[in-house]
């Protein structure tokens, strides 16, 4: 997968976007935007940047020609809020078409630093998003707020702001590194935590997923969320729950590895 980051302004050299409580909009999103490349490329996702440096200036259409002679899958834009009530806070993802990725990073944006989640917005009329069939722009947080424009400053308060973005994207693409399927390992975690007494190494890759024993794993986990140790009445409340879509396939013991991974990720979800 290749992605390219976008540190929002420096469109011309007067263009430095909002300003306020000392602060440049175009450096702190360069900063956030370096972070971003670095966390990506750990899971082995080609990252490109529109600009490296706050020397270097960008037209909107040469950040549209760049990305584009690329053949990048994924435009992300880096932006800092600015509002005439000092009081304004939080955090939005703006998308033209990608409406799901944009309330994921949003909500995971503000889940991981505790700011308010003012959602995904829906902008038909933005030159850097109409260039794209899928992009996001990320408002990480008001510089005009002089305590969220403190934190946007902040090594940590950074770090937790582009570990959720690159999470959300490595699990929307279902990105797997290294054989490990992140989005599955964290799901077993998330059950075994829960007391399903299952062996995460033999469940969390498909590589190692052994399907004779998917019947123990669904009553496994009948016992530890629904009290019942019955294969078929753990079925009928799994299927309850909008876990399983093919009740058939699952009452007959037609398994396939896609679907047990399925199950595992929306249970794990669910409890």
């Amino acid at each position: 997968m290749k992605i390219m980051i976008d540190p929002g302004h420096r469109n011309n050299i007067l263009d430095y976007g909002a300003c306020g409580n000392g602060q440049k909009e175009s450096y702190l999103a360069l900063q956030i935007s370096q972070k971003l490349k670095k966390e990506l490329e750990k899971h082995h996702i080609i990252c490109y940047m529109t600009r490296e440096t706050e020397k270097q200036t960008i037209s909107i259409l040469e950040r549209t020609t760049k990305t584009l002679n690329l053949k990048c899958d994924l435009f992300v834009s880096i932006h800092i809020n600015s509002a005439a009530n000092n009081n304004a806070s939080g955090i939005e993802v703006l998308y033209k078409g990608e409406k799901e990725l944009a309330e994921s990073v949003s909500q995971a944006m503000s889940t991981s630093t505790g700011a308010t989640n003012r959602g995904a917005k829906q902008r038909t009329d933005l030159g850097i998003l109409n260039g794209f069939e899928k992009a996001i722009l990320i408002e990480c947080g008001f510089i005009s707020n002089a305590k969220e424009c403190k934190k946007l400053t902040e090594t940590s308060y950074q770090e937790n702001l582009i570990k959720a973005v690159a999470n959300t994207i490595v699990k929307k693409y279902k990105i797997v590194i290294d054989n490990i399927d992140l989005e599955l390992k964290d799901a077993v975690n998330k059950l075994i935590v829960k007391d399903v007494k299952i062996n995460a190494v033999s469940w969390n890759t498909l590589e190692k997923m052994n399907l004779r024993y998917t019947e123990a794993l669904v009553e496994k986990v009948g016992r530890a969320v629904f009290n019942t140790g019955n294969y078929a009445d753990t079925i009928e409340k799994l299927n309850n729950i909008e876990v399983i879509s093919n009740k058939i396939l699952w009452t007959e013991k037609r398994f396939t590895k896609e679907a047990v991974r399925s199950l595992i990720i929306k249970v794990a979800n669910k409890v």
